[in-house]
């Protein structure tokens, strides 16, 4: 009994002394919940594309094609090639070798130069480029390359400025003003503008003109009758005549081989047309293109397949045919041509001994 009641007075101490030591619920601050931050799923806009950058149109030089230049491109090779690369170098567009090749290197010096005088940026020089590039006065530089630096020499308004400026004159003691009128002072003063002093005209160039020479003829050496050309619907032969382009000699390089019993084969297709004929022992082949208006355009040769460098890469069409310069057709076949007055007498290369 005594070790019950002990147990009892010990649990009842214990249960008073657990509900002493708890706070009433007056005595319990209040609690507050946190407050939840709502989730919100902030829009990532997409990165903005910068726009490509716009070249700015550049102005076209104004010139008239000269008709003289040809075709030069890729592959080409010789001096024409390597004076264009000269100037090409002189305006900055060209630092590479000067070796008369016309490379990548090249054809990227001919671009930059096109787009820069607003012509048709094709890598290929033409007669408007090779005009501009020899003949214009309004050559822009190259963009970033080295300009002349400007002279060193002081002009007179700047020798008598740095005059005054590092001697100063001593001040005058103060005088009475005179009445007097003083004659006015020849030296000029610091602040006189000279006058600007006027730009030559420059002198007028004449465009030569594609003409026939009128009255001659072409004859093959040892014949007696000249080339003619029998046109439907007419009773008499038309005369074929030479043409001049300045001091430039044309002549219808077909109807002479014609002439000579020498057969060409013609092929036609949507890009080009070619004539192929033999020569000796060499195969020619020429062929080009035409421009939108239906001329002739871009001559390109070859002798046994291999590309030739032509003195000139023109064609032109006259009275239905086709005329080369007498230089071009002498690089390609031997012909050449004897002027006996205003007539041409056209001399064949002899036949290679067996």
């Amino acid at each position: 009994m005594d070790l019950l009641r002990t147990i009892l007075v010990y649990m009842t101490m214990v249960f008073t002394a657990s509900v002493q030591s708890t706070p009433m619920p007056s005595d319990i601050p209040a609690y507050d919940a946190p407050t939840q931050t709502p989730y919100v799923e902030t829009a990532t806009d997409a990165p903005t594309q910068t726009p490509a950058a716009q070249r700015t149109p550049v102005p076209t030089v104004a010139i008239t094609p000269n008709p003289e230049y040809g075709v030069i491109r890729v592959g080409d090779s010789g001096d024409d090639v390597l004076e264009m690369q000269k100037k090409l170098a002189e305006y900055g567009y060209y630092t590479g070798d000067l070796d008369g090749r016309f490379g990548n290197q090249t054809r990227a010096a001919v671009e930059a130069f096109q787009y820069q005088h607003g012509l048709s940026v094709d890598g290929v020089a033409g007669r408007n480029t090779l005009t501009v590039l020899y003949e214009s006065d309004e050559v822009r530089p190259a963009p970033g390359a080295a300009t002349p630096e400007p002279s060193t020499t002081p002009d007179a308004t700047t020798r008598l400025t740095a005059a005054i400026t590092l001697s100063p004159s001593p001040s005058p003691a103060p005088q009475t003003p005179q009445p007097a009128t003083q004659a006015p002072s020849e030296t000029p003063s610091a602040t006189t503008t000279a006058s600007p002093t006027p730009s030559p005209t420059p002198t007028a160039t004449t465009t030569p003109e594609f003409l026939p020479v009128t009255g001659a003829s072409i004859t093959l050496q040892g014949e007696d009758e000249p080339l003619t050309l029998h046109i439907d619907g007419e009773d008499e032969p038309f005369v074929i005549m030479p043409y001049t382009y300045g001091d430039a000699l044309y002549l219808p390089l077909f109807e002479v081989l014609s002439a000579a019993q020498i057969n060409v084969i013609f092929t036609s297709s949507v890009e080009a047309e070619e004539y192929a004929f033999a020569m000796g022992n060499d195969v020619v082949r020429i062929s080009f293109g035409a421009t939108q208006s239906g001329e002739p355009d871009g001559l390109e040769a070859y002798v046994n397949n291999e590309p030739q460098v032509l003195p000139q890469r023109d064609i032109r069409l006259a009275d239905g045919l086709l005329y080369l310069t007498e230089d071009t057709i002498q690089r390609l076949t031997g012909i050449t041509a004897q002027r006996v007055g205003d007539d041409v007498v056209v001399l064949l290369p002899e036949e290679p001994q067996a």
